[in-house]
């Protein structure tokens, strides 16, 4: 695609902030190319349109000055590519509950990023997500995820503790920086919780049980029964 056409799809728009340094925000209004930007060291910021359904592999990578990127709502992005922001200076990144699919290494050596909301809808964290993200301190894995890949906070040094939900159905072994505190929805430590192979243990699976039983019956409970139904007899 040539550049004249790449920026009718996709604007860039320069503008100055309060110390008269101007800046650049590119804004996306069409789905961005594998690499189409990167090493792009002129970028400063990135806003992605509700038109927009799909971001490349290493789309951004290397964009050493690229610290924000925000997403128009509704969003209709459904995939981030490998080591597309990978390399940047992103501090924090609100991942659209639109996306169901992100590549390898998306966010590696992002070295400011500490703040990341990863979407509900996309269940597995790939290999090398967040590798050597040091500024990582916590992480809250959502509920809807699935599948924890191996080494995807790998080179975390500062990765304190993690948060994992019910849904999670195998973690890689190497998935982790060792000396981190995880724990889990159902208050299992995650050692309790999780097999060396990565699949769920007993004894989360028999704690889901107990606890699919009572949100049953409290369902039951809520729900109005035949009986309420009758009609009343005449007095």
């Amino acid at each position: 695609m040539s550049n004249a056409l790449n920026f009718i799809e996709n604007e860039i728009i320069t503008h100055s902030n309060a110390s008269g340094v101007k800046l650049n925000c590119l804004k996306i209004n069409s789905s961005v190319y594998n690499a189409e930007y990167q090493g792009n060291s002129n970028l400063n910021s990135v806003s992605v349109s509700s038109t927009a359904t799909s971001i490349g592999d290493s789309a951004f990578h290397g964009c050493n000055n690229l610290d924000y990127v925000g997403f128009d709502s509704p969003s209709k992005i459904n995939k981030i590519g490998g080591k597309a922001f990978a390399n940047t200076l992103l501090e924090r990144f609100e991942m659209p509950s639109s996306v169901t699919e992100v590549g390898a290494g998306a966010f590696a050596n992002c070295n400011y990023l500490y703040k990341v909301k990863w979407s509900k809808n996309c269940k597995t964290i790939p290999h090398n997500a967040f590798l050597n993200c040091r500024g990582l301190t916590n992480f809250h894995v959502p509920e809807g995820v699935e599948y924890i890949s191996n080494g995807a906070f790998e080179g975390c040094e500062n990765l304190a503790f993690v948060f994992l939900p019910d849904s999670i159905i195998s973690i890689s072994p190497t998935a982790f920086p060792p000396g981190i505190k995880i724990h889990t929805s159902s208050n299992i430590h995650w050692k309790d919780a999780v097999n060396w192979d990565g699949s769920p243990s007993k004894k989360l699976n028999d704690l889901r049980k107990i606890n699919d039983a009572k949100r049953e019956a409290n369902r039951q409970k809520t729900e109005p029964q035949p009986e309420d139904f009758q009609p009343k007899k005449a007095i």
